[in-house]
């Protein structure tokens, strides 16, 4: 019956997330149009490149998050308040410091960095030095932030996590509307506005936490064999956190070292799309994580390994029915939302496509990994491996001429090899069913992947997307044939009862009503 209860929170919390990306999605896409036509190709990309300055430090951010995170959701799964209560005050310590560390590393290394390696036109310095040290700002305000949105997820309160989200998106947009009628540099103002959303969201984030969870009253706490396990937990994620970092600044930073920033701001729309893909998978897998940890604490692995199983099933369904039209139809979508569509943008999505697709999958075994604690050589060699994308992408780009593509194409191929040295990792270390996973589900993804791909293209001789009309007609019959096979191929036979039964029951309760 517990399995059920968490199964139908699980389902409930993945709704409510699901409307807060969809809302969040379209907002977003409206917004990133506008911003550029107000911004112009050149700013946009300087926008990019220099925030990315920032993100490089945040590593020590994510870094703990993933910490923080793992821990509450494991004394929670105890149900030890006290302990919830100390590894809150010892995670708002710690950010602290990280948050004074950032400025540190910000205001030395970083302004070094931006003054003698980015390649900025000199008349716009000034207004990139802007939009530097506003986002300083707003990534401290982001390290404050994390133990409280940890707290807030681990107590599966995905309706405020969610509200706040559309919230936040709004404020955005209201940023985009106001910043079209004002006269001062858009790209100056920009960041400043942005900077005081963070702050508004930071500030609504603290009050909830204090009115609705005991446990949030920050109080100093000292608890030292709990900082040694937060810090030394953290500091092998580190360089995991800090190479995935390092991976996707790295590609920004090349380009702009051996191309120009009209190519950065390919490369910020692509991150773009990027991002709105995360946010079709991530919430599924917000909701799922706190019960694959909790599992594992319970020592459940029977019913972690099916949670896995069936959560990289669902990602996968998603992706496809969102990447597939994004894949074949690249250039009549960038045409339709941006208008002006910076060079390499068409080639830079599609690689990217495959890399998002394969790190999603990865990431609910990344889960169990991180649920058993033991992390040292797992992100030793999976970090290792993905930090090798800047100095092999720089000898491609430094002595083989080549097109920009490049780094998204060796990008790709270190995706697909740290897949599977995750895999082997987590057999290891939680005796995951690896042939069953292989079998069950990624055999049988790949089969309707093939099909899928070969109807695609098929379906792209037939009919030219050069009309909304179209467009639509196509997103219809792609994603009902991904049903049908998803549910023909990737469904168990236990999942399909279980499918069945609740189509059966909604069917039944909307006759009734």
């Amino acid at each position: 019956m517990s399995d059920i209860n968490n199964n139908k929170r699980i389902a409930k919390n993945t709704m409510m997330l699901y409307i807060r990306m969809l809302f969040s999605m379209v907002v977003s896409l409206y917004t990133s149009r506008v911003v550029l036509n107000t911004l112009g190709v050149e700013d946009y990309g300087i926008y990019g490149v220099v925030g990315g300055v920032v993100v490089l430090f945040s590593f020590l951010n994510n870094a703990m998050s993933v910490a923080t995170q793992r821990f509450l959701n494991f004394e929670l799964g105890r149900q030890d308040m006290s302990r919830v209560q100390c590894v809150f005050n010892v995670s708002i310590t710690i950010y602290i410091f990280i948050a004074l560390l950032i400025i540190l590393l910000s205001e030395t290394i970083g302004i070094w960095f931006f003054y003698t390696k980015l390649n900025i036109p000199f008349d716009r310095q000034n207004a990139a030095m802007w939009v530097y040290q506003m986002s300083v700002l707003a990534s401290c305000l982001s390290v404050i932030r994390i133990p409280y949105n940890a707290l807030v997820i681990a107590y599966e309160k995905m309706s405020f996590f969610a509200y706040v989200s559309i919230i936040e998106v709004l404020l955005k947009l209201l940023i985009v509307i106001v910043l079209v009628h004002i006269a001062f540099d858009h790209l100056i103002m920009y960041s400043i506005l942005l900077f005081i959303v963070s702050f508004v969201v930071v500030v609504v984030y603290v009050l909830y936490c204090n009115l609705n969870f005991s446990v949030s009253k920050y109080s100093f706490c000292w608890d030292k064999e709990l900082f040694g396990k937060l810090t030394s937990y953290s500091a092998w994620n580190m360089f995991g956190a800090s190479a995935g970092v390092a991976k996707d600044q790295g590609i920004n930073f090349l380009l702009n070292i051996f191309f120009t920033p009209s190519i950065n701001a390919a490369h910020a729309i692509s991150m773009q799309i990027n991002s709105a893909i995360f946010q079709f998978y991530n919430s599924i897998l917000v909701a799922a994580q706190p019960q694959i940890i909790k599992y594992y604490a319970a020592q459940e692995l029977e019913k972690m390994y099916r949670l896995v199983f069936l959560v990289v099933k669902i990602i996968y369904l998603l992706l496809i029915v969102i990447s597939l039209p994004l894949f074949f139809d690249t250039s009549f979508i960038l045409d339709l939302w941006l208008g002006t569509v910076p060079e390499y943008s068409v080639p830079f999505i599609r690689i990217l496509i495959g890399i998002t697709c394969v790190d999603a999958m990865a990431t609910p075994l990344m889960t169990v990994a991180h649920a058993t604690g033991k992390i040292k050589l797992y992100q030793s060699l999976v970090g290792t491996i993905t930090i090798c994308i800047i100095p092999i992408s720089y000898l491609f780009l430094r002595y083989g001429g080549l097109e920009p593509t490049i780094v998204y194409i060796i990008s790709l191929c270190l995706s697909i090899v740290n897949f599977f040295i995750r895999l082997w990792f987590v057999n290891d270390l939680a005796k995951f069913p690896v042939y069953d996973f292989l079998s069950q589900v990624m055999f049988r993804v790949i089969i309707m992947t093939i099909i899928l791909v070969l109807f695609m293209h098929l379906m792209g001789n037939l009919f030219i997307c050069d009309s909304v009309f179209i467009f639509v007609v196509k997103l219809v019959i792609s994603s009902a044939l991904s049903l049908f096979l998803f549910y023909c191929l990737c469904f168990n036979s236990r999942e399909k009862n279980m499918f069945i039964n609740k189509i059966q029951s909604c069917f039944k309760q909307y006759v009734k009503f």
